[in-house]
């Protein structure tokens, strides 16, 4: 089975297809796509030739917009020590606007640090704890880092 494209594959496979070395039902068996894709991909590589195959994306820089460090640092200090007892929301909605970035990327920062809400669901909260027993028992963090 075929999952990412191997643009190589793809190429050699539509090339004998044009050639007329196999058919296109053959071609689409081989490749795991459908009889229809593979007469889309012979337009595209007599178009664009062997850049048919490449994705267009590829080689242009990621829109990952990285949130500093410092900001960050920042968010998880004023929520430990200010909004503690604020659910992730209801500080986004107090504090938010003055660092200009989404609900969900302070979710992702409190997240990514091991922080959870203090309105989390059981279930949540059960599973950070399994977590953290588990580093503890690893001895990846110790007792007093909890």
């Amino acid at each position: 089975m075929v999952k990412l494209i191997d643009k190589d594959l793809y190429a050699e496979t539509i090339k004998k297809v044009i050639a007329k070395e196999i058919t296109q039902k053959q071609a689409a068996l081989k490749l795991e796509i459908t009889d229809r894709q593979v007469r889309r991909l012979i337009v595209k590589y007599k178009n664009n030739g062997d850049e048919a195959f490449v994705h267009k994306n590829a080689n242009k820089p990621s829109n990952n917009k990285k949130i500093p460090k410092d900001i960050a640092d920042g968010i998880i200090s004023e929520y430990l020590t200010n909004f503690v007892d604020y659910s992730f929301t209801h500080f986004y909605e107090e504090q938010g606007y003055k660092y200009g970035i989404s609900l969900q990327s302070i979710i992702n920062i409190f997240i990514t640090n091991e922080i959870i809400s203090p309105y989390a669901q059981h279930k949540t909260v059960k599973l950070y704890n399994e977590t953290m027993r588990n580093a503890i028992r690893e001895k990846t963090i110790t007792e007093s880092q909890v």
